[in-house]
């Protein structure tokens, strides 16, 4: 089990190619401490992200929730181009708002989370959720498999979703995926039991 697990990781981590010299120097500029903290870095079609919020990725570091939200956001653009978009990937702050019915509802309309993240419910497979347990300080990843009718938790830290408020944000945030299918108008179609 643990050499499948460093397997799997080192495949996922490799560098398949050298960095250019160009390369260098992007990465250099993006994480230069001496410049503009405020600057913006990068962009995508909901958010941004500053460089003080980038750097957030450096080792040893809290990371900033933003860099997550941004990773869906852009990973759902390149998605979106493909014919089947198979996955949703939720910004964090969706997970945020899914205690209270009414409160997601609203957010997602405010938020445009049906138009920016949730695509073709009949074809989607696998629903990306990160999530922040305020207790520990502590982000993990809900995966919910919908024609599989399965949630995986992705957490480095056992402990942060085997207790009374994973159980509950899990809960919530089943129902709140459920919502906003409803909100998709496919549901009527589709019966995947959650």
């Amino acid at each position: 089990m643990i050499i499948s697990l460093i397997l799997l990781f080192s495949s996922i981590f490799e560098v398949s190619k050298p960095t250019s010299p160009e390369d260098w120097k992007l990465i250099q500029y993006v994480f230069d401490s001496s410049l503009n903290g405020s600057e913006i870095v990068v962009q995508c079609k909901n958010y941004y992200l500053t460089r003080v919020e980038l750097c957030s990725l450096r080792p040893q570091t809290w990371l900033d929730d933003n860099v997550l939200s941004t990773m869906s956001d852009a990973v759902t653009l390149v998605k979106k181009k493909m014919k089947y978009p198979l996955n949703w990937y939720l910004p964090i702050s969706f997970a945020e708002n899914t205690d209270d019915p009414r409160k997601c509802i609203s957010f997602a309309e405010k938020h445009r989370i049906k138009e920016n993240y949730m695509l073709d419910l009949l074809c989607c497979e696998k629903v990306f959720v990160p999530v922040f347990d305020e207790e520990r300080s502590h982000f993990f990843l809900y995966v919910l498999q919908l024609k599989k009718k399965v949630v995986e938790i992705w957490d480095s830290f056992a402990a942060s979703s085997q207790s009374d408020w994973g159980d509950r944000r899990l809960h919530n945030l089943v129902n709140g995926c459920v919502r906003m299918s409803y909100l998709v108008t496919l549901v009527n179609h589709c019966s995947n039991g959650l």
